[in-house]
């Protein structure tokens, strides 16, 4: 398997991005740099259906202050882990139908 150039992957041209915008604007480097590193760690937590530490970073990487190109794509992928994420209600009736607290 050949390696596929980081501009065709569809992280690397994110990432490629948010570097070009470090270099752009060095007062907000730090922001950037924690933004990208927060969507390139989300990724394996998606992949292994960790959805809920996934979900933090890309909480950090969906934020205002990330850069456009970033937090496009962590957007997209939150609102993802956000309908994998499975939700169950229980709701706990005595013998009378009268709702009982968990033991």
């Amino acid at each position: 398997m050949s390696p596929v150039p980081i501009l065709r992957r569809p992280l690397g041209g994110a990432l490629a991005s948010a570097a070009l915008l470090l270099l752009a604007a060095p007062a907000q480097a730090g922001d950037a740099a924690a933004c990208a590193e927060a969507a390139e760690r989300a990724q394996p937590l998606r992949r292994a259906g960790s959805l809920r530490a996934a979900r933090a970073q890309l909480l950090v990487c969906a934020r205002k202050e990330c850069p456009r190109v970033v937090r496009k794509d962590c957007e997209g992928w939150l609102a993802d882990v956000d309908r994998s994420i499975p939700t169950v209600a229980f709701r706990v009736e005595g013998d009378h139908g009268e709702p009982t607290p968990f033991a």
